[in-house]
This record gives C-alpha cells, structure tokens and sequence, in this order.
C-alpha cells in the first residue's frame, strides 16, 4: 500500500500516521509502513519515532555513568590523600612505637649452693630453684628413721654403726621436666660433721631411684640413707638441687 502520501519535496518524512489498516497509528519509515502501531493521541502527538526514545535516554545514561566513575575516582584519591596525611602526622608517635626494645637483662649468676634460704622445721615444704632458668621444686623433709631396719636387705651397717634415714618428698613445678640424683645434693650435719648419703636399700626405708625424673605436677618419695656412728646425734639436712649446682640450699632441722 501507498505510504501516506508526499510533500513539496517529493517523500514523506518518517512518523507515525493514520493506520492504513486498522484504527489508530502506524509508523511510517519513510520507504515502507512498519510493525509500530499506537492508539491515536490527544492534540500535540509529538510523532517521534518509536525507538527515538531509548536513543535519547542512552547517552544521558552514559553521561551518568561516567559522572559516578569520575567521582569515585575523586573520592578515592580524596581517602588516599587524607589517609597520608594522617599517617604522616602521627609518623612521630608511630616511629617511637617501633623502635626495637632492648632485651631483657640475663639474670645475674649465681655461684652453686650461694643462697642459704632460712632453715626450716621437720616437716615444712620449701620451695627451690634447679639448676635450669624458672625451674622450681617443691621438698619436704619430713619424717626421720632412726635406725634404719636392714629387713630382708642381705648387707648391714659396719660394726659400730647404725643406718639413719631421712624422708623426703619432691615434686616438680615445672616449668620443665626436673631430674636429679637427690643422694648428690643431701647431706646430714652432725656434731661438726657432713655425712653423705650411702647407697643401700634396707627394707626399713626404701630410697629414692638413682635418678628422678618429675614432669611439673608429679611427685616421688624417698628415703635419703646415712651410716652414722652409735650414739652421735644428728642436727640438720642440707640440700641442694640439681647435684649441687643449684644456687639455693635448704636446711631442715632434725630432732632425733
């Protein structure tokens, strides 16, 4: 079908026209009637064409969009620029943070068996330091066996003798695994004298292991054994952990 007819120039422009076909409109490209068709408008139809609309509408979008690119951009050079500023300001506070510290001083030394702690009755617990740093014992002295029954044990003390045991309790507060030989840090005081331990195992008061081996927590018992002659009293224990080496001695008091 004919278009909708021409003006001085020969054509008609393109836009929307009486539908030649059904009521209402249809628009016309300029060559040929297209699919658009619309209900007929009140007075002022502009006639636009029917995508004239999104084409209008999309470079306001991308003029949008790059409105908000621009200002995140800006705001973002803003933060960085605010952001240095306030590290800067605050470089001297930062600066005195991060200076390294000076270690901890060493403790002083401590010669072995220097630190007499103060003597203590039988049966009071004191608490010790080994040899390793931190490390701590607890030790009771706490029952005195006077003589010292051999039982079933085949030697016997030498003629003139007697055997005189000493109770003791050991239990390791850590930090770490605590391990003595307790025989090499234990002397009796008496009448001037230093006895050392001998190493027996009579029935009447069984001895600590050669070595003890303590995880903090734990504890072990034993009996310190001392040949002593008949009749000569005994005044004190002494010990000092860890075979001597530890700088801390303690002393109990034994009332025979």
């Amino acid at each position: 079908m004919d278009g909708p007819g021409y003006n001085t120039h020969g054509w008609q422009p393109p836009g929307w026209y009486d539908d030649p076909w059904t009521p209402g409109l249809r628009w016309w490209d300029g060559a040929n009637w297209t699919a658009h068709v619309a209900p007929r408008p009140g007075p002022g139809f502009p006639g636009n064409a029917p995508r004239a609309r999104s084409r209008t509408i999309l470079p306001w979008v991308i003029a949008g969009a790059a409105a908000l690119l621009i200002g995140a951009i800006t705001a973002g050079v803003f933060l960085l620029i605010r952001g240095s500023e306030n590290r800067g300001s605050d470089s001297s506070a930062g600066d005195v943070a991060r200076q390294p510290t000076a270690p901890a001083p060493a403790p002083a030394y401590e010669p072995p068996a220097s630190n007499r702690l103060p003597e203590v009755a039988l049966g009071r617990s004191v608490v010790m330091r080994g040899q390793s740093p931190g490390e701590r014992i607890r030790i009771a002295a706490f029952g005195v066996v006077d003589p010292v029954p051999a039982g079933d044990y085949s030697f016997r003390p030498r003629r003139g003798r007697r055997w005189v045991g000493v109770r003791l309790k050991v239990e390791s507060l850590g930090p770490g695994l605590f391990d003595d030989a307790i025989d090499n840090g234990a002397r009796l005081l008496s009448g001037g004298r230093r006895y050392r331990p001998v190493t027996k195992s009579p029935g009447g008061c069984p001895p600590f292991e050669a070595v003890i081996e303590l995880q903090p927590g734990r504890s072990a018992r034993g009996c310190v054994i001392y040949e002593v002659p008949r009749g000569r009293d005994y005044q004190r224990l002494r010990y000092t952990p860890s075979s001597e080496n530890s700088p801390d001695v303690a002393t109990w008091r034994l009332d025979p």
